[in-house]
């Protein structure tokens, strides 16, 4: 009698464990997801195409290099 305890002891250990790992693994976080990366044609700095500003075809980082420096008087 006590083998057979054991035995279903033993039994649901393992299903218990198996049954945790699988749902650990099936909510993994989704893949990576890749973009273009555009170089600025000021500092040469690369940033991500959908965070670049695009002046007349030209990929820039921030706003403070997509805007010309100011002409003095």
């Amino acid at each position: 009698m006590l083998k057979l305890l054991l035995l279903v002891i033993g039994a649901w250990l393992v299903f218990s464990i198996l049954s945790h790992q699988r749902r650990r693994n099936a909510g993994g976080a989704p893949p990576p997801t890749t973009e273009t990366m555009v170089r600025c044609e000021t500092c040469g700095v690369f940033v991500p195409q959908s965070e670049a500003i695009v002046r007349s075809g030209h990929h820039y980082c921030c706003e403070a290099h997509a805007t010309p420096p100011a002409r003095p008087i």
